[in-house]
C-alpha cells in the first residue's frame, strides 16, 4: 500500500473545507459558512485561500520541479490576497476584491461584508511565504525562518481557538483574532501540519533543528510547559469569567424583576389615582348642572376646588370637559409636544409620555347611572421611573436601563441613562441577533450576552412588563464587567512566562549531564551489544542491514562486512520474504504493529542455507532519519529439541502463558520502569533543591511520589485483572461460610477501631475456584467496610437466597451509596463513582470481581442510593440443584 504522507491529507482536508465553504456562499446555506448562529463566517476569500493551500499541499515533493513552479504560483497568490486585505485594514481602504454582494445576504457583525479578518490574513501571509521559501532553502536562516513562519500560521490557528474558549472578545475588545471564524482557525492549524509535513519532505527539513540532545530536550520541555501553561491558563480564566458572567448575569436580572414590578405599581396606582378623579359623583353632579344651565355658580367652584385638590396631590395637569366636549375646569400645563408616547394596554389606556421626564397621560369617560357626563384628562408626573431610567445604582459607569415598544420593524425606546433622548433601533444587532428588548417584546424573560443597538457586547437581563406592550432590559458593557479579569490575566501571562521560563532553565541544568551521560550509555551499550551471546540487528526503515553484531557473526555465518547493506531477507528462507516485505509495509502505513514489542520464534537461514529455529524480540525506534528497528536474536535448536520431551503440555496453555508472560513484560517494563525513574527524581529533587523551593515545590514534589505509589498500587490491580482473565479454574467444593469468616479475618485490620454491626447470614457451599472466589468477596466485603467509614455505626448484612437454580449472595452496608444513572459504569476498569479525596481506590477491583464471577456462570450487579447505603448481588450457579 503506498504510502500518503500527512501534507496531501491536510491538503485535501483544506479543499473539501474551502470549496464546501464556497459553496454555502454561492447557494446562500448558512450552515455551511459558519459552525453555528451567531458565529463569524468564513468569508468566500478565507475559503478560497484555504482551496489554494490546499492545492499546493496535495503536489507530491517528489517531482521537485513541478513541485518548485506550482507552490510558488498559489504561494504568491497567498501573498497578494493577504497583503491586499491587510492593506485594507491598515489604510482603510477599498480594493473591491471582498465580494461584497455575494456576502450581502447573510447579516453578521462584520463592518465590511466579505473581508477576511487581518488575523487571518496574517497566517496566509505567512503561509504564502512558506510555501514560496521551503523548495529554496539553500542556507541555514532560510530554514529556521521556515519553520518560525509555519509555528506562527500555527499559533494564529491557536489563539483563533483560545479566543472563542475564553470568549476573548469580551476580555479584549480589540483582541486581534477575534474575527478569526472558529473552523478557519482550526484550519490553519490543520495548514501548519500539513506545511511542516511537506518541507519535511526535503533534504533540509530532515535535518534537525538541534544538533545536541540536551537542545533539543529542552525545547520539547519549553514546548510542553508552555502548552500546560496555556492550557491551565485558558481553563481557569474560562472557569472564571463563567463565573463572574454568571454572578452579574444574577444581578441584572434581579435588578428586572425588582423595577418591573415598581414600574407596574407606579403605574397601576397613578391609574387608580385618574379614575377617582373621573368617578367622584360630586363633580358629575355639578358637570351636569352646568351643562343643564342650572348653576349657581357654586357646581363651577366645586369642580375648580377639586381640580386645585388633584394639583396638589401630584397632578401636573388635570382638566374636565363638558359632554359637549367644552372644558369646564382645569388647572396646570399639559404636555404639547412629548418626545415619545406610547399607549398602554391597561384598563383606561393610559398614555406614557416622555418629556424631560415620565408622565402617564388618561382620558377617562365620565359615567354614571344617568349616562356619561363629561370626561377628564389627567396628567401625572412619574418622577420615580425617571430616576431609575436615569441611574442604575450598583451597575458600575455603564449599568442602563432600557424601556421600549414594538413600532413595525422597529423598536422605539425612551431615553436612557446612556442615550438622553428618545430613539430608535432595529429589531437585530449587527449580528443579526434578536436585540435584548426585541426579545422582551415577544413575551420572553431571561439573561443573555450579546451585542446591544451600540454594537456594543453586553450582559442585558430583558422582560416584558406584564401585557401592556413594554419592554424592559436591564444590561451591563461587558468591557466593565471583565475589566478586574482582565488585569488579573495580565498579571498571571506574566507569572506564567516567568514560570516556563524558569522551567526551561531548571530542565536544561538537569538535562545537560544526562546528555553527557548519553553518550556515554551508548558506548557502554555498543561494549554490551559486541559481547552479548545472543544476536543483536538493527534494521533502517527500507529493511536494510545497519548494524550485526559479533554473536550475530557466528550464529548466521556471515561477516559485519558482508551483511551490512544487505536486506534482512538475506537470512530469511525464501518462502518467509514476501511476507516480511507485506509486513514492513504495512506497519510503515498504519504503526499497526504485529511482532513489535513481542518474542516470537520464527525460522532463520544460515550462509550455507541452513534453517534453524530461532527467538526473536523486535523493537522500533524513531529518529529524525526515519523508523529504525532492532532485533535480538537467539538460536533455540537446543531448546526445541528439549521441547520435544514436553509435548504432553497442552497448546491453550502454552498461547496463555505466552499472552500472560508478554502482558506481564510489558507492563512491569514498560510502566514500572518509568515509574522508578519518576519517584527516583523527584527524590533527587527533593533531596538537592528542597532547600530552594517553596512550600508549594515541596508539595509538588509529595504529590509527585504520592502518585507514582498510587500508580504502582493501579498497575498490581491491572495485572491481577488480567490474570483473572487468562488462568485456568480448579473447581472445588468451597464453603461459603468458612471464606467469609478467613476474609473477614483478613480485613481485620482495615476494620480496626470501626464500631461495624456484622450480619451474616449462613452461607451454603459452592463449587468454583477457591482464589477466585475469595478476590470477589475481599472486593465486595473491603468495599463495604471502606464506603460506611463515615458512619458512626457502620451495618453490614451478608445473605443469600436460592432464585431460578442459582444461588444469589448479597452484601448490604449503610454506607454512601452512588447515585444509580451511573451504575453501568461500576464494574467497568478504572471506572470510579467517588472522588479519590473521599475514598480510596483504583477502580479496578469491581471489574475483577464482575470477571470472575461471569467465569463461573454467574451475573453480578448493583443496587444504591446516594448516601444511604448499597446492595451488591452476585449469583453462581446451584451445585446441589444441578447434580440432582
Amino acid at each position: 500500500m503506498k504510502h500518503v504522507p500527512l501534507s496531501a491529507g491536510a491538503g485535501a482536508l483544506l479543499v473539501l473545507l474551502g470549496g464546501t465553504v464556497m459553496l454555502g456562499w454561492l447557494l446562500q446555506l448558512s450552515p455551511l459558512v459558519r459552525v453555528l448562529p451567531g458565529f463569524t463566517p468564513m468569508v468566500f476569500n478565507t475559503a478560497l485561500c484555504f482551496v489554494l493551500a490546499g492545492g499546493a499541499l496535495l503536489m507530491p515533493v517528489s517531482d521537485a520541479q513541478r513541485h518548485q513552479r506550482v507552490t510558488a504560483v498559489l504561494g504568491g497568490a497567498l501573498v497578494t490576497v493577504a497583503t491586499l486585505v491587510l492593506a485594507e485594514h491598515v489604510l482603510h481602504l477599498n480594493v473591491g476584491i471582498d465580494w461584497a454582494p455575494l456576502h450581502a445576504w447573510l447579516r453578521d457583525s462584520n463592518p465590511n461584508p466579505g473581508r477576511m479578518s487581518a488575523g487571518t490574513a496574517s497566517g496566509f501571509l505567512m503561509s504564502g511565504a512558506v510555501l514560496i521559501l521551503a523548495s529554496r532553502v539553500r542556507r541555514p536562516w532560510m530554514g529556521r525562518a521556515v519553520r518560525l513562519l509555519t509555528l506562527g500560521v500555527g499559533t494564529v490557528g491557536v489563539l483563533g481557538l483560545a479566543g472563542y474558549l475564553v470568549s476573548a472578545p469580551l476580555l479584549f475588545p480589540g483582541y486581534l483574532f477575534a474575527g478569526v471564524a472558529v473552523h478557519t482557525a482550526a484550519g490553519l492549524l490543520v495548514l501548519a501540519l500539513g506545511l511542516r509535513s511537506a518541507w519535511r519532505q526535503l533534504e533540509w527539513g530532515r535535518v534537525p533543528l538541534f544538533a545536541r540532545d540536551d537542545d533539543r530536550i529542552t525545547f520539547v520541555g519549553a514546548t510542553v510547559l508552555a502548552a500546560i501553561a496555556l492550557a491551565a491558563g485558558i481553563a481557569s480564566f474560562a472557569i472564571l469569567q463563567d463565573r463572574v458572567q454568571t454572578l452579574v448575569g444574577d444581578h441584572v436580572h434581579a435588578e428586572l424583576m425588582g423595577r418591573t414590578d415598581m414600574f407596574r405599581d407606579l403605574i397601576e396606582l397613578r391609574e387608580v389615582n385618574a379614575r377617582i378623579a373621573a368617578t367622584r359623583p360630586a363633580v358629575i353632579r355639578n358637570l351636569r348642572a352646568i351643562h343643564a344651565r342650572r348653576d349657581d355658580s357654586s357646581d363651577l367652584a366645586n369642580v375648580k376646588a377639586v381640580v386645585d385638590s388633584f394639583l396638589k396631590q401630584g397632578f401636573s395637569a388635570i382638566a374636565y370637559h363638558g359632554v359637549d366636549g367644552k372644558v369646564i375646569a382645569s388647572g396646570g400645563a399639559f404636555v404639547q409636544a412629548p418626545a415619545m408616547t406610547v399607549t398602554l394596554a391597561t384598563p383606561d389606556k393610559a398614555e406614557l409620555l416622555w418629556d424631560g421626564g415620565f408622565l402617564l397621560h388618561h382620558r377617562i369617560p365620565m359615567r354614571d347611572s344617568a349616562g356619561e357626563a363629561g370626561t377628564v384628562l389627567t396628567e401625572q408626573p412619574l418622577p420615580v421611573l425617571t430616576r431609575l431610567a436615569q441611574n442604575v445604582p450598583g451597575m458600575g459607569v455603564t449599568g442602563d436601563m432600557g424601556l421600549c415598544v414594538l413600532n413595525g420593524e422597529q423598536i422605539n425606546c425612551f431615553p436612557q441613562r446612556l442615550n438622553p433622548r428618545a430613539f430608535s433601533a432595529p429589531l437585530v444587532n449587527v449580528a443579526g441577533e434578536p436585540l435584548p428588548v426585541t426579545r422582551a417584546l415577544r413575551g420572553e424573560t431571561g439573561v443573555v450576552v450579546t451585542r446591544d443597538y451600540r454594537a456594543q457586547n453586553v450582559v442585558a437581563a430583558y422582560g416584558p412588563i406584564g401585557d401592556w406592550g413594554l419592554g424592559m432590559v436591564i444590561k451591563i458593557d461587558a468591557l466593565e464587567i471583565f475589566q478586574p479579569i482582565r488585569e488579573q490575566l495580565q498579571i498571571v501571562i506574566t507569572l506564567l512566562f516567568l514560570l516556563v521560563a524558569g522551567g526551561t532553565a531548571l530542565l536544561r541544568s538537569q538535562v545537560r549531564p544526562l546528555a553527557t551521560n548519553l553518550h556515554e550509555s551508548r558506548e557502554q551499550f555498543r561494549a554490551v551489544t559486541e559481547t552479548a551471546s545472543d544476536a543483536i540487528i538493527s534494521a533502517d526503515g527500507r529493511g536494510t542491514i545497519i548494524y550485526f553484531n559479533q554473536a550475530a557473526e557466528r550464529i548466521f555465518g556471515y561477516s559485519a562486512m558482508e551483511a551490512l547493506g544487505e536486506p534482512l531477507t538475506l537470512l530469511m528462507p525464501e518462502r518467509f520474504q514476501q511476507a516480511h516485505a507485506l509486513g514492513l509495509q504495512r506497519f510503515l502505513a498504519t504503526r499497526q504493529a504485529r511482532i513489535i514489542g513481542k518474542t516470537l520464534e520464527l525460522v532463520a537461514r544460515k550462509k550455507d542455507g541452513k534453517e534453524f529455529p530461532i527467538e526473536i524480540s523486535v523493537a522500533s525506534w524513531e529518529t529524525p532519519k526515519g523508523t529504525f528497528f532492532t532485533a535480538i536474536l537467539r538460536d533455540i535448536t537446543a531448546r526445541k529439541q528439549a521441547e520435544e520431551i514436553l509435548k504432553g503440555r497442552s497448546a491453550e496453555l502454552e498461547a496463555t502463558n505466552k499472552e500472560l508472560e508478554a502482558f506481564s513484560y510489558s507492563v512491569s517494563h514498560d510502566l514500572r520502569a518509568p515509574l522508578r525513574h519518576i519517584d527516583g527524581f523527584a527524590a533527587m529533587m527533593a533531596e538537592e533543591c528542597g532547600s530552594v523551593l517553596d512550600a508549594d515545590g515541596r508539595r509538588y514534589l509529595r504529590i509527585i511520589s504520592e502518585s507514582v505509589k498510587q500508580m504502582g498500587k493501579l498497575i498490581d490491580d491491572l495485572l491481577t485483572f488480567s490474570r483473572m482473565g487468562r488462568v485456568g479454574m480448579r473447581q472445588t467444593r468451597v464453603s461459603m461460610a468458612e471464606l467469609v469468616s478467613q476474609v473477614l479475618q483478613d480485613l481485620a485490620g482495615e476494620a480496626d477501631g470501626r464500631n461495624i454491626e456484622w450480619n451474616i447470614h449462613p452461607l451454603p457451599d459452592v463449587q468454583g475456584d477457591f482464589s477466585m472466589l475469595k478476590q470477589v468477596w475481599v472486593n465486595l466485603l473491603s468495599n463495604s467496610i471502606k464506603y460506611t467509614r463515615p458512619r458512626d455505626l457502620a451495618k453490614i448484612e451478608i445473605g443469600y437466597s436460592r432464585k431460578n437454580g442459582e444461588l444469589e449472595f448479597s452484601v448490604q452496608d449503610n454506607g454512601a451509596g452512588f447515585d444509580m444513572k451511573y451504575v453501568e459504569k461500576l464494574f467497568g476498569v478504572f471506572q470510579r463513582l467517588h472522588r479519590a479525596e473521599e475514598f480510596e481506590g483504583t477502580g479496578v477491583g469491581l471489574a475483577n470481581a464482575s470477571r470472575i464471577v461471569a467465569r463461573h456462570g454467574g451475573r453480578i450487579w448493583a443496587q444504591a442510593k446516594v448516601d444511604e447505603g448499597a446492595i451488591f448481588y452476585f449469583t453462581l450457579p446451584d451445585s446441589e440443584r444441578n447434580s440432582s
